[in-house]
């Protein structure tokens, strides 16, 4: 684990989700509110810098490395560990903060997080079809077919 990231978990380390604690902090508000600590401007702990937008998120991120330079890739990296934060688990969080605060471009952490479909959506039929996906039985197309198949399925049942 990097230094950086050391210190940001020593500091804030009970990160939780919006749901769990609207007072609280997720990893990526735990990334902003150390930069509060650096930066004359930034305020005070705001529900914004708590549980931060992406693009908030992304600025801070490169803030704090200047090598991830292209803002499309600190999006991508801010909304992967909003989501995974929210839905997947903090230690896929940080895991990925990890990866956004070492590198100049995305890794393999990111890659692999962007070909994860979630299973706890509270739909069985899709968090099955997520679980096939995830497993190598079904590929991108199938999923992506299958959602919409049964969406508009469930949406014209009711007509």
């Amino acid at each position: 684990m990097s230094n950086i990231v050391q210190r940001i978990r020593a500091k804030y380390p009970h990160p939780c989700r919006p749901v769990d604690d609207p007072n609280g902090y997720c990893v990526g508000g735990a990334a902003c509110q150390y930069m509060t600590h650096f930066r004359t401007n930034f305020g005070s702990a705001t529900h914004n810098n708590r549980f931060p937008p992406p693009e908030y998120l992304a600025t801070i991120l490169q803030e704090i490395n200047p090598a991830l330079k292209n803002s499309k890739d600190a999006l991508t990296y801010a909304k992967a560990i909003i989501f995974a934060s929210d839905r997947i688990g903090l230690e896929k969080a940080w895991s990925i903060m990890e990866e956004a605060l070492t590198g100049t471009q995305p890794g393999p952490m990111l890659n692999d997080f962007l070909s994860i479909a979630p299973t706890n959506n509270g739909i069985t039929e899709l968090d099955e079809l997520c679980e096939q996906y995830n497993d190598g039985e079904i590929g991108i197309t199938e999923l992506v077919c299958n959602i919409w198949n049964r969406a508009y399925y469930a949406g014209t049942k009711g007509k």
